[in-house]
Formats: structure tokens, C-alpha cells, sequence
């Protein structure tokens, strides 16, 4: 890494502002997760009215520099104008990376518009981050959606492909850690870490 990279990263820990953000860009999700802090949202979302693109960009010509942009939902995906979303941050706050976590359904959505950010912004590192909280019928009935799991991993495959052309992202999974997989949390790591060669994984505790 470059010292003028070390430098300006170091001005962001001194700086009087926020320099990641968490921006929810939509309540709208195609899952429905057993353990859900959202899911009143969630449930009501198609009758709400989301922020427009023109009040995102609105926020970020007033945000000033960011580091790391976290743009989640519902699921993030949903949303037909994403990557006008990216580029509006990208552009306004010289946002560094831009991190986008999914539950990975939409297969062929998520990898068409991975390739597409990835070409239109080679300057900003990217963390594409799926969930799987179990094997097979389990993260299936915590996600509420049949055959979730092996959507979740025909996805990953998938995006780990366009490291044949692209260099400036990784590949992450989360898994929930909660009552319904504490039993099988260590071998639903192990499987990812054994099977998926994927670049980071995480667990997260369940809040409240």
C-alpha cells in the first residue's frame, strides 16, 4: 500500500467526521429471516416510498469524504437503480469501498451488476458479502425461502468467477449466530471454509 493511501486513511480516524456509514438503501426483501430486527419494515415495504435517487445523491454531496460505504436493506439488490446508488457516492464522497452484504437469491442480478460495478469503478475496492446461516434445510427455514442455501452458494461460485477479470474486490460470508444453528454454527464454518474459498468469513451475534 502506498504511504499517501496510509496518510489519507489517517486523516479519516482524526477527522471530526463519520467516515464509514451503514446507508439502508430499501426495506424490501425477497427473505424472510427467522431472527429479523427489521421485519416490521420489511413486511410493510412495498407500501412505503423509499428514498429516490435524487435524495441519496442530495445526502451524498452533503456527506463530505467517506471511507467505507456500507449500502444494505431489506436486500440491497432490489433496488433496479443500485448502481446509480454507487456512483453517486462514489462520485460525492470519494467513498474507498462500498461493501454490499445479500442474502444471495438473485443469482443472475447480483453477478450482472458485481461485473458491472466492478468494470465502472476499478478505483474502489468492493466487498460482496453473502449470508449462510446453516446447511441445506437450515438456512433454508431461518431465511424463510426454500432452497435458499443452495441459491446462496450457486451465487458465490459465481462472483468468485469474475476474479478471472477483476482484481479489486473480495468475497465474504456472515453467519448469524442464534438458538435455531447454535448446534451446527461450527460445521456450517466449516463447510465454507472447506468448500466455498471464500476471502473473509464473519459471525455475528444476534442482537436483543
Amino acid at each position: 500500500m502506498k504511504i499517501s493511501k496510509y496518510l489519507r486513511w489517517l486523516g479519516f480516524y482524526f477527522s471530526q467526521n463519520p467516515f464509514y456509514v451503514i446507508f439502508y438503501v430499501t426495506a424490501r426483501c425477497n427473505a424472510r429471516c427467522s431472527h429479523c430486527f427489521y421485519w416490521r419494515f420489511v413486511e410493510s415495504a412495498p407500501a412505503r416510498k423509499e428514498m429516490t435517487l435524487a435524495e441519496i445523491e442530495t445526502i451524498a454531496k452533503k456527506w463530505g469524504k467517506m471511507l467505507i460505504v456500507n449500502l444494505t436493506g431489506g436486500e440491497a439488490y432490489l433496488r433496479d437503480d443500485l448502481i446509480d446508488i454507487v456512483r453517486a457516492f462514489v462520485k460525492y464522497t470519494g467513498a474507498e469501498i462500498i461493501a454490499i452484504p445479500s442474502n444471495g437469491l438473485l443469482t443472475e442480478r447480483i453477478v450482472k451488476t458485481a461485473k458491472q460495478l466492478l468494470s465502472e469503478f476499478p478505483q474502489v475496492y468492493f466487498r460482496f458479502s453473502f449470508s449462510i446461516d446453516g446447511l441445506g434445510k437450515v438456512h433454508d427455514d431461518i431465511r424463510g425461502v426454500p432452497g435458499a442455501f443452495e441459491k446462496v452458494v450457486e451465487t458465490i461460485s459465481a462472483v468468485k468467477l469474475l476474479k478471472q477479470q477483476h482484481h479489486n474486490f473480495s468475497v465474504m460470508t456472515n453467519s448469524c449466530f442464534m438458538q435455531a444453528n447454535q448446534d451446527s454454527i461450527l460445521d456450517t464454518l466449516k463447510f465454507i471454509k472447506s468448500n466455498l474459498n471464500v476471502d473473509a468469513i464473519s459471525a455475528t451475534y444476534i442482537r436483543g
